[in-house]
């Protein structure tokens, strides 16, 4: 399954809402903040900063990680906006990261 434009934080204001009024939850290396949108489908962005993960690489793994395993757990989440922050705790070329994620979104579809 393609990562289908639906499924994305695109405007400014989409985030803004999600920073303002979102709630948090989170791991030793992600951070999640989630609020209810109005749509049928749940939809992702990210925010990985280069303080936090130096090489565009490794950040770009991490972004690929994410939306990969994003993608995995459409079906499970409810209508939701959520927005992942890397944390500086973070090691990129961890390998038990996609195991992290997937518990993040069973606890986000409570």
């Amino acid at each position: 399954m393609r990562f289908s434009h639906c499924y994305k934080l695109k405007t400014q204001e989409d985030f803004k809402q999600v920073f303002h009024c979102g709630k948090k939850s989170g791991s030793k290396e992600f951070l999640f903040i989630s609020v209810k949108n109005t749509r049928q489908v749940p939809r992702l962005g990210l925010a990985i900063s280069k303080k936090h993960i130096r090489l565009a690489s490794s950040r770009n793994r991490v972004k690929r990680l994410i939306r990969e395993s994003f993608r995995e757990n459409i079906a499970s989440l409810p209508n939701i906006d959520i927005v992942v922050l890397a944390k500086s705790s973070i090691n990129p070329t961890d390998t038990r990261l996609y195991s992290k994620l997937n518990q993040q979104w069973k606890y986000l579809a409570k």
